[in-house]
């Protein structure tokens, strides 16, 4: 069973992907609201993938991709967002995620992106318009 933490502060998406993940079961889907919530779910048990939004609340998900290419580097990381803009590549370049995901996005879309990524360790490259 794969584990992956999906990062949103819509707590409406956080429940409809943990229903649709529901059907998979060899993929274990845990939910954080904001990045420092995603943070101690990260030190307190092992992921095979992180799948964040951009803008949250207290700890946006750029500052939580930096804590994590900084402190738990073999972690692939996708990015599902809405912030598809020349700004944000730039600011996602030197990190290396994954993935890139334009919202709004719907959960057959995600969760090829999240099997893609896990069966190819993680090299997915950017999709999108990023």
């Amino acid at each position: 069973m794969k584990n992956i933490l999906f990062i949103d502060d819509d707590k409406n998406f956080l429940t409809c992907l943990e229903e649709g993940f529901g059907f998979y079961s060899d993929l274990n889907l845990v939910t954080a609201g904001n990045g420092e919530e995603a943070i101690e779910k990260v030190e307190s048990r092992e992921f095979d993938l992180v799948v964040t939004d951009l803008r949250m609340p207290l700890m946006d998900g750029f500052q939580l991709i930096e804590f994590l290419k900084n402190h738990y580097p073999h972690i692939p990381i996708i990015v599902v967002s809405a912030l598809s803009d020349p700004e944000t590549a730039r600011k996602l370049k030197p990190f290396s995620v994954s993935m890139y995901i334009d919202k709004p996005v719907d959960l057959d879309e995600i969760v090829t992106g999240v099997t893609h990524v896990l069966n190819c360790d993680g090299a997915a490259g950017l999709r999108g318009d990023v």
